[in-house]
């Protein structure tokens, strides 16, 4: 099957590479919410990347304003002009009403010259500008189509959508081979808007369904495809590990099996941050892969503060045995891998299945070879504190899901009281191992109590400890909180 890739990350693979080459593909949302960056996006890449010839036929916008839109992301398209590889070409309505008279010479003179490969057309909305009979305007579009068709072209076409509350499918979505709708909603008990793709439509090829967030990076549009589910399987070897957290560690006796899913949930400034980075660093002494996503500080600070407690990095992330992720700095970030947005879930996910898969590809560039995995996220709370109900229980059922699917020990971190109390009791009860950390006080004297709330592989003792954060040995518990 001959593919045409749109050059749109993440879009291409629900699509399994591309459209099928003649495709002529609908995209259809409302004002702003990326049609015609998208479509500007697809010629681009064609004619850059892969030295196919393009076309933009345009009813609303001058060739000006499109070279101009373009450049903020860095697409030069008066140059592909100048330089005989695109034509930009603004049409009237009433010069498209002679065209139609004669769709294959039409598709010649727009040409002027050899015929292009891809073809944007911005917008199929200002055909009814030709005529108010629905019946009329089908045979229009159909005569447009058949003249691409015949000419072998690939194309999109634009379309304005306007709020149907449940009416009837608009007739361009039968008359095309492929749909894609863009929507801008407000979600979120923040109030933010968050762009999505849904393909609708696809003939003579699979594509991946549902809906699928994407967002305007530097160069272009970047979507972020929902991880498919993996099956899980039993591991293959029988393993059990430490969490390197000496006083939990020792009720847990010999340790637990790997991979585990292990909630620690504390107070502000408890000692979560250092919790999750001794199971890090106790993971790296044993020779596992890790990778340490904060969600709450910039790795730099993460690694300033390992140095601090005398478990340096340095040597284990040359050897690609340690990635830092960086889920707080947003765009600022210095880090090869981060989450520009870390509210937006599906990217969030999408990072985390990326790393994941880097670790586990050991003949890979960057892949390691040791056989066992660690993966932390640090404030996990934090990143779906702003979500719906329904939208935080999904993504942690995916992330837990990818993780022991990928037979991968791991630890998230969450803020006592920053999540709803139901919210909080249903993400729990999906975890294997739940370690709870607070402040308290014992006559007036403030102390930090540990315990184990719950675990799925056995019994242990569930009293609270006693322990202490030490400038320099890290978290300390204490022999008078083991004895009661």
């Amino acid at each position: 099957m001959d593919l045409v890739p749109l050059g749109i990350a993440g879009l291409d693979a629900l699509l399994g590479g591309g459209l099928v080459a003649g495709t002529m593909a609908l995209v259809e949302g409302a004002p702003g919410t990326g049609k015609t960056t998208l479509g500007l996006q697809f010629i681009h890449h064609g004619v850059v990347a892969r030295g196919e010839s393009g076309l933009i036929l345009t009813f609303e916008e001058v060739p000006q304003q499109l070279y101009r839109d373009a450049l903020n992301f860095g697409w030069d398209l008066r140059r592909l002009v100048q330089d005989g590889k695109l034509s930009v070409i603004f049409v009237t309505a009433e010069v498209l009403q002679r065209y139609l008279s004669d769709p294959e010479e039409m598709w010649q003179r727009l040409a002027r010259g050899a015929m292009p490969r891809r073809v944007l057309i911005d917008s199929v909305t200002h055909f009814q500008q030709l005529t108010a009979d629905e019946v009329r305007l089908r045979e229009i579009l159909n005569l447009f189509l058949s003249g691409m068709r015949r000419q072998g072209l690939t194309a999109l076409l634009l379309k304005e959508m306007e709020q149907r509350n449940g009416g009837g499918i608009p007739f361009e979505e039968y008359a095309v081979d492929a749909v894609m709708r863009l929507t801008y909603v407000l979600e979120g008990e923040a109030g933010a808007r968050q762009r999505y793709l849904e393909i609708l439509k696809t003939r003579g090829q699979e594509h991946v369904p549902g809906r699928h967030s994407f967002k305007f990076g530097p160069e272009g549009l970047r979507l972020f495809p929902h991880p498919r589910p993996r099956p899980i399987e039993p591991p293959r070897v029988e393993r059990r590990a430490f969490l390197g957290i000496a006083g939990f560690d020792q009720l847990l006796g010999a340790g637990v099996p790997a991979p585990t899913q292990v909630m620690l949930v504390g107070d502000t400034g408890v000692g979560k941050t250092l919790s999750s980075l001794l199971f890090t660093y106790e993971g790296l002494q044993c020779g596992d892969c890790c990778a340490f996503v904060g969600c709450d500080e910039v790795p730099a600070m993460t690694r300033r503060t390992l140095a601090h407690f005398g478990m340096p990095t340095a040597a284990h992330e040359r050897l690609g045995r340690l990635r830092f992720v960086d889920a707080y700095a947003r765009e600022g970030t210095e880090e090869a891998l981060a989450v520009s947005d870390p509210a937006n879930l599906d990217e969030f996910l999408n990072v985390e299945d990326n790393v994941l898969a880097a670790l586990q590809a050991q003949d890979g560039p960057g892949g390691c070879a040791a056989e066992w995995k660690r993966f932390c996220v640090d404030g996990i709370s934090t990143i779906v504190a702003t979500s719906t109900y329904q939208q935080a229980i999904d993504f942690v059922a995916a992330h837990l899901h990818n993780l022991r699917a990928r037979q991968v020990f791991s630890l998230d971190t969450y803020t006592s009281g920053a999540l709803e109390p139901r919210l909080m009791a249903n993400i729990t009860q999906r975890y294997d191992l739940v370690i709870g950390l607070r402040f308290a006080e014992i006559h007036g004297v403030p102390i930090r109590l540990g315990a184990i709330e719950k675990y799925r592989f056995g019994k242990v003792a569930r009293e609270e400890q006693i322990f202490s954060v030490d400038p320099r040995m890290g978290i300390v518990f204490h022999k008078a909180a083991l004895q009661g």
